[in-house]
């Protein structure tokens, strides 16, 4: 906050009176993170043959910025982040990594990791990184494998063993000494948005020793993909803001939450494209205006909905893949558009 004074004269009550008249101004607020995951060759915006830079290259051009990017090891995170790799690409644009893993070396299950298995390889990686912000999710969107998360009801952990293997793993992070210069790394729990719109939503699966938490969120059919309808009044981009917003505030992360991956699929009769555009406005303003810290596009066809962002597409996709969507050079949806307007906002 900056702090001005004016020497002059005020009027109270009618009265002009000499005084010296101080008054502070709230500099505008810092811009939200906006990003996209990394999507190793799956997006859209990648082809198979594109380096890690052209794509983070791409991803500017195409929506204006990319200050975060998502990134995955599946399951192992190494020991040594490599020179020319995922993160380290981000980082040297000056963008944050989301570096998310479910294992490390001499540590592949929870228990291996909660008992330290994992520990001297973790702190590896850590001493590894080169100068920049990095966020570290272990195990993400773990509710899908809780057996007592509301889901399911088998799965690797329970919400229990989930938070305090998520909680042991921020301390070491947090012990790390020998960082190089420039680095910063916080702990980052990344969670479903589903199991709050199921209900099933309970706060005790939280690690709480983490830095920040995020919420995947989807605006997915139902309704279903044949229509142009893409709300439901308890599934709505507003409901989504506020819900997560309220449980991030909750347990102690005010301005230290956000969307790790944001996805709403083209629905096949909208036929123009703007009724995607404008539920990515929503999303997106939404996210921003709910005091979000970060967002995060889902810009890939994996699994059942195809939710790339197509900055060369013609008509909607059909179905449920993205082997039926026609493609004609030089053209974009109408969902481009409005993602770049609200990133460069």
């Amino acid at each position: 906050m900056t702090t001005f004074t004016v020497k002059g004269a005020t009027v109270v009550g009618g009265t002009a009176t000499a005084v010296q008249d101080s008054f502070a101004v709230q500099p505008p607020a810092p811009k939200m993170l906006w990003g996209t995951n990394l999507a190793e060759g799956s997006s859209y915006l990648v082809s198979g043959s594109e380096t890690y830079q052209q794509q983070y290259d791409r991803v500017v051009a195409t929506f204006g910025r990319c200050d975060i990017q998502k990134i995955f090891y599946s399951p192992l995170l190494p020991t040594t982040m490599a020179a020319n790799g995922k993160e380290a690409t981000v980082t040297k644009n000056g963008a944050v990594a989301m570096v998310c893993y479910k294992s490390l070396a001499n540590a592949s299950t929870w228990q291996d990791l909660k008992a330290g298995k994992g520990n001297t390889a973790l702190q590896s990686y850590l001493r590894s990184l080169t100068a920049g912000h990095y966020m570290l999710v272990w195990w993400q969107e773990p509710d899908n494998d809780m057996s007592d998360g509301g889901l399911k009801t088998t799965g690797p952990f329970t919400k229990a063993e989930y938070r305090d293997t998520a909680n042991y793993l921020a301390d070491v992070i947090h012990g790390t000494s020998g960082l190089k210069a420039g680095v910063t790394v916080e702990a980052t729990a990344c969670f479903q948005y589903y199991p709050i719109l199921k209900g099933v939503w309970t706060d005790d699966r939280v690690p709480t020793h983490c830095d920040s938490i995020g919420w995947d969120t989807y605006l997915n059919p139902p309704p279903a993909i044949n229509t142009s309808s893409y709300e439901t009044p308890a599934s709505n981009p507003s409901t989504f803001a506020a819900q997560t917003k309220a449980i991030a505030e909750r347990l102690g992360f005010k301005g230290k939450w956000g969307w790790p991956e944001i996805g709403c699929p083209w629905r096949t009769g909208d036929t123009s494209g703007s009724g995607r555009a404008g539920e990515f406005t929503k999303l997106l303003t939404d996210l921003r205006d709910a005091g979000a810290a970060f967002g995060i596009l889902w810009d890939v066809n994996i699994g059942q909905w195809d939710h790339r962002i197509i900055s060369k597409k013609t008509t909607p996709a059909p179905a449920t893949t993205a082997a039926n969507v026609p493609v004609a050079t030089g053209q974009e949806e109408p969902a481009v558009s409005a993602v770049r307007t609200v990133f460069a906002q």
